[in-house]
């Protein structure tokens, strides 16, 4: 029934399929990040929508897919492998049929590339600063080389 259903929306969508498994490479500050769309529409006005297909049952708001640091990642990939933003990047719940849209917003995609710089230089410089949260060192993987452990 689950693929009935998703080869019943591919063949109802106006969109035509431009890749699957689409593989990618971009940079974030000097560290290249890779990864893989799961498929790539063309839309009627020649645009592109981005699909993140999920097995789950656990759905994320517009609001945490508008944030999400992945959809906000693929847009600057589509960038660079088409020459353009794509329009939306949507989570496809398969298992319900259901699916949640990102309209790509520009600034917000500079942002998301912005802070993920900054935690790229982060890890690069090996800057991780202990947390001091209550507690937390009890149970921290690194609380046995870490100066500042509270053991």
């Amino acid at each position: 029934a689950m693929i009935d259903e998703f080869l019943e929306w591919i063949k109802a969508s106006p969109n035509k399929i431009k890749d699957t498994e689409k593989k990618f490479e971009t940079k974030i500050g000097d560290v290249t990040v890779a990864g893989k769309i799961d498929l790539v529409m063309e839309t009627p006005s020649g645009g592109f929508e981005v699909f993140d297909f999920k097995t789950g049952n656990t759905m994320k708001s517009k609001k945490e897919a508008t944030d999400d640091t992945q959809m906000n990642l693929y847009p600057l990939a589509i960038k660079e492998l088409y020459g353009k933003f794509p329009e939306k990047s949507t989570l496809y719940y398969i298992a319900k049929n259901e699916k949640v849209e990102n309209i790509i917003d520009e600034s917000r995609v500079d942002t998301v590339k912005a802070n993920l710089e900054m935690i790229v230089n982060s890890i690069v410089a090996e800057n991780f600063p202990p947390l001091h949260k209550q507690g937390a060192c009890r149970f921290c993987a690194f609380r046995g080389i870490c100066d500042d452990a509270e053991i």
